[in-house]
């Protein structure tokens, strides 16, 4: 007897294939979904997050805990990027801060009242900056900016035990996910690299020197092309002062300027330092030229004064102020041929104006000076010895470091000739540490004697009311 075996709806069986699969893929689809929605937040998370927390982390978002191998990759992950983090510690991007020059420094120091006498803000402080670096001048840009003693260029001491017990117990407290291997190897290349920086701060001095010789050594070389002279002969019309603030104005070219070359910086500066010899030829010949007749005409004088004042303006721009002083100074005398006992005497030519007076042609006054000595208004009558003691304490608030205070004085004196001269000085020294002046200013008070008399040099050049 045949059997008879009844099958089932095909339909039925693929409908039940569907919902066991159906009911295996959602969880899984549902724990992908969690997952991938804790690692979306966990992604947006990670930069405020270090590697510790990072990791911490990772290990609360759903399913990823589950996973060893999983767990494993994002321990080294985390490893990895706290050490590249570490490399970039203390290498923050700041603001760079400017430094605190030694001029600055005096500044503050000056601006301090003294024994309960206030003065004015001052020395430079409205001028514009001059564009040669002067000799009393520092903190400007050079080629050498460090000092070699500084505690980054002392040469370091290996770390002793101590140290090193410190340096792992610290870096053990900072990667609490590194093993012992790890923090050797990490506490040793701190060690050498802090042993090695010395060396490299000491090397760049090593360089910056050898450019600040070599930058010297070529405008030495220029000035000497362009004037044809050596050694002393050049030093006759250049003084080695002189030389040694255009080599300086040169290295501060270089380090303002990373694109000008040497060549133009060296360039520039010597033949603008050419000024000055051309300048003295020119003073020279108008010293050779100032006779007697010259000497009793007022226009002759005045246009001579004039072009004094022209000259100055040259020295002035280049800082060399006190060489044109000198020459103003310097008395005429004939030569004389030399002797089976002397040397010749060639003859000199100068106009021998007292010290006030060449200082006055010298050195422009300040703005800040020049404000206050145009109120001052003639006056015959009052008390000499007070007169002479306020003008000295308007000096004492308005003087600049540029500024001469013989050429100050002679400039009072030409708009009101009746105050006490020696009263005059003796209050300024009176006040000279409390003001803060410059030591070229503290050589005029040897220079600057009151000159109750005129030189015949002051006689024979200057008319009556003449202006720079």
């Amino acid at each position: 007897m045949a059997q008879y075996v009844k099958q089932a709806n095909i339909f039925g069986r693929i409908g039940s294939a569907i919902g066991q699969e159906t009911a295996n893929v959602i969880p899984k689809e549902i724990e992908r979904y969690r997952m991938n929605q804790g690692l979306q937040q966990l992604e947006k998370e990670a930069p405020n997050l270090n590697p510790q927390q990072y990791f911490n982390r990772a290990l609360q978002t759903y399913g990823l805990a589950d996973r060893p191998e999983v767990v494993r990759q994002m321990g080294q992950l985390a490893k990895q990027q706290s050490i590249r983090n570490s490399y970039g510690q203390g290498r923050e991007v700041k603001e760079p801060i400017a430094p605190a020059s030694a001029q600055g420094t005096i500044q503050d120091i000056r601006n301090v009242p003294f024994g309960g006498q206030e003065f004015s803000q001052r020395k430079g402080s409205t001028q514009a900056p001059q564009e040669i670096v002067r000799p009393t001048e520092t903190g400007q840009p050079q080629v050498v900016e460090t000092n070699p003693l500084r505690p980054e260029a002392q040469p370091k001491n290996p770390w002793d035990q101590q140290r090193k017990r410190q340096e792992l117990a610290q870096a053990a407290k900072e990667f609490p996910w590194m093993d012992d291997k790890d923090l050797n190897a990490w506490v040793s290349d701190k060690e050498q690299r802090e042993l090695a920086q010395p060396a490299a701060e000491q090397a760049k001095d090593v360089y910056n020197q050898a450019q600040a010789d070599d930058i010297r050594d070529k405008f030495i070389k220029r000035a000497e092309l362009l004037t044809q002279k050596k050694g002393p002969e050049l030093f006759k019309d250049i003084t080695g002062e002189m030389q040694n603030n255009f080599i300086r104005t040169v290295q501060k070219d270089i380090r303002e300027n990373p694109h000008m070359t040497v060549e133009d910086a060296v360039n520039k500066r010597a033949t603008q330092m050419l000024a000055i010899p051309k300048a003295k030829r020119k003073v020279d010949t108008l010293a050779a030229e100032h006779g007697i007749l010259d000497a009793i005409n007022p226009y002759k004088k005045t246009e001579l004064v004039k072009k004094l004042g022209d000259a100055a303006e040259i020295f002035s721009k280049v800082g060399d102020e006190e060489e044109l002083n000198n020459i103003l100074k310097t008395k005429s005398y004939p030569g004389q041929p030399a002797t089976e006992r002397t040397p010749a005497i060639p003859a000199k030519k100068g106009f021998g104006l007292s010290p006030s007076r060449a200082a006055w042609v010298s050195y422009k006054r300040s703005p800040q000076v020049q404000a206050f000595t145009d109120k001052i208004k003639k006056n015959l009558g009052g008390d000499y010895i007070k007169k002479a003691k306020y003008y000295a304490s308007q000096l004492a608030n308005t003087i600049q470091d540029s500024d001469s205070i013989l050429s100050i004085y002679q400039e009072i004196k030409n708009r009101d000739p009746n105050f006490d001269d020696a009263a005059f000085f003796d209050e300024l020294r009176s006040l000279k540490d409390q003001v803060g002046f410059t030591q070229k200013q503290r050589e005029e008070f040897i220079e600057g004697n009151p000159n109750y008399f005129q030189t015949w040099g002051d006689r024979a050049l200057f008319p009556i009311n003449v202006r720079l």
